[in-house]
């Protein structure tokens, strides 16, 4: 009987090293739930509870998708974009509910070192609590950048 050549060996290695991965990817079957809209959930909707429903991925499918891990983390945020049924939710589909409306006026706070300038903007753009929003100074018409806080003003603050 004849001895194997040296390149036949190696590529009984390399075919059967594709086969062992192949079945170990085969075998990760495993699943994960997530929250998925149940109707047509269109931008500026808040998600509510009944708006979703819990469907199964697997699990080396959306390992790596920034999507919404579990319900508590969309219910109550407002969508962005158009969500629609059966499909992940993208973590940048939603946000927090709108504190300041573009065009509607509200009040510019400026503090540094206990001074504190209280001016009349309009904001350009609307803003969930958190959200470095433009606003453009009624006074002025100059435009300026400020925080959005919980009571819908802007915060600026100095060095």
């Amino acid at each position: 009987m004849t001895r194997p050549r040296p390149y036949l060996r190696l590529a009984m290695a390399a075919l059967a090293s594709v086969v062992i991965t192949a079945s170990a990817v085969a075998r990760d079957n495993s699943v994960i739930d997530l929250p998925v809209p149940s109707i047509v959930i269109y931008p500026g909707d808040v998600v509510r509870e009944g708006m979703l429903q819990d469907k199964a991925f697997l699990k080396r499918g959306v390992a790596d998708m920034a999507v919404v891990r579990g319900a508590d983390g969309a219910i109550g945020k407002e969508v962005r974009r158009t969500l629609v049924p059966g499909q992940p939710i993208p973590l940048n589909a939603l946000r927090g509910p709108l504190v300041v409306k573009r065009g509607t006026l509200t009040n510019l706070v400026f503090r540094e070192n206990g001074l504190e300038i209280i001016a009349v903007v309009e904001p350009l753009q609307s803003g969930a609590f958190g959200e470095m929003i433009k606003a453009r100074n009624v006074d002025t018409g100059q435009q300026v950048t400020g925080i959005v806080q919980t009571d819908g003003t802007l915060l600026i603050r100095g060095n």
